[in-house]
C-alpha cells in the first residue's frame, strides 16, 4: 500500500506511476496467474488498502481486469467507505471487511504485516476471508539491518527475512508458492542512504516522493528485469511472498 501518513507526497497519478508501486504491480498479476482456475472470476479483498492504487491497477490496468467480480478495500485509517472516483460498485474501499462480502480468492496484504504487533494473529485473521485454494499476495520490508527513522515513522514493529515470513505463513496454515527479495538493486542505495549518509534521523519524512522521469523509469526498468530474472536474491529491500489457503 502507499501508507497513508505518504498520500500528501504524491498526486494519485503520480504514485500510480512511481516506480516502486509499479514494480510491485507486475507480482500482482504473478499472483492471479498462481490461482488455481483461470477461468474463475476473482473477488479480490486488499487489507491495508491505503490510497487504493492496487485495486486501482487491478480493476482498470490489469490484464485480468475483466475477471474481477468485486474488489473491497480494507483499511481502518479511511474515514468513511467510498467508491473511488476512479472505480464502479464492484470497488469499495472501507473500514472494516462488510458482514455480506463474499469470500475472496486473491488476498493483498502489502507493507501491511510489519505495522502490526501481532502479525500471526492478522494473518490468521485473514485467511477466514479466503476460500480454500485462495492465493494471498504478502508484501513486508526487508532486513532489520535496514531499520530507520522511516520506519518508525511509518508505524513498522519489524522488518523481515525471507525465512521469516516462510515460517510465519507455515505457522498459519499456507502453503508457501513463492517468496524471495526484491528490489535487491537497491539495498545497496539504502543501506548507504540509511547508515552512511545519515538518513536514520528523527525528523526525515516519507520515501515516497516524485522522483525524476528518468530515474523513475531506469528504476522501473530495473525492478521489471529483476522480476523476469528467474533467481533467489540474497538481498533486498522487500519481501514478496505469494502462499495459498489449502
Amino acid at each position: 500500500m502507499a501508507d497513508l501518513k505518504e498520500a500528501h507526497q504524491l498526486s494519485f497519478d503520480q504514485e500510480i506511476n512511481h516506480w516502486w508501486i509499479r514494480t510491485r504491480f507486475l507480482y500482482i498479476d504473478k499472483a492471479i496467474r498462481r490461482l488455481p482456475n483461470m477461468t474463475e472470476t476473482i473477488d479480490a479483498l486488499e487489507f491495508g488498502c491505503g490510497t487504493g492504487q492496487n485495486l486501482y491497477y487491478l480493476t482498470q490496468l490489469s490484464p485480468y481486469r475483466a475477471r474481477i467480480a468485486s474488489a473491497f478495500g480494507i483499511d481502518p485509517q479511511l474515514k468513511d467507505a467510498t467508491t473511488p472516483f476512479w472505480g464502479s460498485e464492484k470497488v469499495q474501499l472501507v473500514q472494516s471487511v462488510p458482514a455480506q462480502s463474499a469470500k475472496a480468492n486473491l488476498l493483498l496484504a502489502m507493507d501491511v504485516l510489519e505495522h502490526i504487533e501481532n502479525d500471526q494473529g492478522a494473518l490468521n485473521e485473514w485467511k477466514q476471508h479466503l476460500k480454500p485454494g485462495g492465493i494471498a499476495l504478502i508484501t513486508v520490508p526487508a532486513f532489520q539491518l535496514l531499520w530507520s527513522y522511516q520506519d518508525k515513522f511509518l508505524g513498522h514493529f519489524r522488518r523481515y527475512r525471507r525465512r521469516d515470513v516462510m515460517a510465519l505463513a507455515a505457522h498459519c496454515g499456507f502453503e508457501v508458492i513463492y517468496c524471495r527479495y526484491i528490489f535487491s538493486w537497491a539495498f545497496p542505495i539504502v543501506f548507504i542512504a540509511r547508515k552512511i549518509l545519515g538518513r536514520n534521523k528523527e525528523g526525515l519524512s516519507a520515501d515516497l516522493k516524485p522522483t525524476h522521469p528518468i530515474l523513475n523509469w531506469f528504476f522501473f526498468l530495473a525492478g521489471k528485469i529483476e522480476y523476469l530474472v528467474r533467481a533467489d536474491h540474497l538481498l533486498g529491500t522487500s519481501v514478496v511472498a505469494i502462499i495459498k489457503k489449502n
